[in-house]
């Protein structure tokens, strides 16, 4: 992957600005004899941004987290890995996550915390804490499980770790608790150990994997409505999670019918990208990702919102599946940052809906043989967005299609995600506030762009001018 740092429109001398006088001269002719948009011609030439003030909304943060799934070690060949050494700390929080979330995968369902221990190394526990009797009793080999994590001996408490971590982030926790295997008591102590907004009741219980403790949705309820009830007693002011199912197939939605009724504040999904992206059938970048988040995406919503319209919504998790094409791609960059733009402009528009959601996974973001995936930096430039206490305004572009925007403002300073998934670059005309001019001297841009859709090298911009341009296949911050 390539990182080119370089700035945009930039007047470091009167010799650049002049060329870029001459470019504006040669663009004027170029639109005037009809050129077409291109890679290296901008247009076209009535391309509009609209911010309306008349309606602000304060900007819902929750949906900005990420999961540690994975992050406590390495693999091929399994060792221990420094959560909360450099780069990969400083790479973290660079993101400027809301909140960190304890949430893994299958392990969920074997793993438990030891109540009072609050020690990474040196305590009463190892790794997940696994208990090989656990793993007997429903017919599975602790040897074969989790890739050889759960007999390796890490010499440090996973859990401890991650609540070191999300201290030092400065950011509140969500934690997801061992239903199958676990204790009340285990539970409780985990959102107070990790100062946890939510808790999550479960993952993927209703596959086949699940059926020796889980048979039934019925048997769901019984046991976990319980817990419910004990997190509300002591910690009133938690979300609880129910572990609803993603998929549309009769007997999931059998399995969420019996939840319907069940005591709980939220209902859990996935919004993986192979599910948005599964049943479109447009070939070009802007066309594909439009129809996902079209005519995808919000039936998806729709529908787990009809079956439970009393509960707000915990996406655990969304992101790109590793060994997807999407994954580590200009495309890949695309999507995470429409993901963004769309959750922000949905709950805007629907009482924040969608009241968390969960990247994942960071390994995979930080931690590959290849190095950082490019889209890392798609959902660096996005955490821009959660700074401060900003207000979410009504925007959009007219006069193009492929141009995505949201735009957030604290104080009478903008920041906006502009999204470009055309091949060609794209220049904003003009920016109007409430209908005038914004009367803005120069936009100060931050971009990543790439020329070829399916690749992994990318380009980062930075800098100052009087419009604001667009390159192709670009996620870009832009403040004014």
């Amino acid at each position: 992957m390539t990182h080119r740092n370089r700035s945009i429109c930039r007047p470091v001398s009167v010799f650049v600005v002049g060329l870029f006088l001459l470019y504006l001269v040669s663009l004027s002719a170029a639109w005037a004899q009809g050129a077409s948009p291109s890679t290296t011609t901008s247009g076209p030439p009535g391309a509009t941004l609209r911010i309306s003030t008349k309606n602000p909304v304060p900007l819902h943060k929750d949906i900005h987290s990420a999961s540690t799934a994975d992050i406590f070690f390495t693999k091929n060949p399994l060792g221990s890995h420094d959560i909360l050494a450099d780069p990969f700390f400083s790479q973290v929080k660079a993101l400027n996550l809301q909140s960190l979330g304890f949430e893994q995968d299958a392990s969920v369902s074997f793993h438990h915390v030891i109540v009072g221990d609050t020690q990474v190394y040196g305590g009463k526990g190892e790794a997940f804490n696994f208990r090989p009797e656990e793993f007997q009793q429903r017919g599975l080999d602790i040897n074969r499980m989790f890739d050889g994590i759960a007999t390796y001996r890490f010499g440090k408490d996973f859990f401890n770790e991650y609540c070191a971590m999300r201290e030092k982030l400065g950011v509140p926790g969500a934690v997801t608790a061992n239903t199958q295997t676990g204790t009340i008591g285990e539970a409780l102590w985990e959102i107070e150990r990790a100062q946890a907004k939510r808790v999550v009741f479960g993952l993927e219980l209703v596959t086949n994997s699940h059926r020796y403790d889980f048979p039934t949705a019925k048997t769901y309820v019984e046991k976990v409505s319980p817990w419910v009830k004990a997190v509300k007693e002591k910690f009133p002011n938690v979300a609880t999670v129910l572990d609803a199912s993603w998929d549309g197939r009769p007997e999931h939605e059998a399995w969420n019918r019996e939840l319907q009724h069940m005591e709980g504040d939220q209902v859990r999904i996935y919004l993986w990208d192979r599910d948005l992206y599964a049943p479109v059938r447009a070939n070009d970048a802007a066309s594909r990702i439009h129809e996902s988040f079209v005519n995808v995406l919000p039936p998806m919503i729709e529908r787990i919102h009809t079956t439970f319209p009393n509960k707000k919504i915990s996406v655990l998790q969304w992101g790109l599946k590793p060994g997807q094409e999407r994954h580590n791609t200009v495309f890949g960059c695309l999507h995470v940052a429409k993901m963004i733009q769309w959750m922000i402009t949905f709950n805007r528009d629907n009482d924040n809906l969608i009241d968390y959601a969960s990247f994942t996974n960071l390994t995979n973001l930080l931690l590959s043989k290849r190095g950082v995936a490019c889209h890392y930096y798609a959902l660096k430039l996005c955490g821009q967005l959660f700074e401060g206490a900003p207000n979410v305004l009504e925007s959009s572009v007219a006069g193009v299609s492929g141009v995505d925007v949201v735009c957030c403002e604290e104080k009478g300073r903008r920041t906006l995600l502009m999204l470009n998934t055309n091949d060609a670059e794209i220049t904003i005309a003009s920016a109007l506030i409430d209908g005038s001019p914004a009367g803005a001297k120069a936009f100060h841009q931050e971009a990543i762009w790439g020329k070829d859709i399916n690749s992994d090298q990318i380009t980062q911009e930075e800098g100052d001018s009087e419009a604001i341009v667009l390159k192709p296949y670009s996620v870009n911050i832009v403040r004014f």
